[in-house]
């Protein structure tokens, strides 16, 4: 199955992937509390409402 990998070879090197990529919105709750500062109750709105 192809997959994303790093565009960079290393010629002594390997590269090492600690973990997969993230799925499309797995962290979208934490980056709207914590990097923008929205509210619990302000998220669940969001999603009641289909917007995220």
């Amino acid at each position: 199955m192809p997959t994303i990998a790093n565009p960079v070879n290393f010629s002594e090197s390997r590269v090492e992937y600690r973990c997969a990529p993230p799925l499309l919105g797995e962290h979208t709750s934490e980056v709207l509390r914590e990097e923008l500062g929205y509210s619990t109750k302000k998220i669940a709105a969001l999603r009641a409402a289909g917007d995220i």
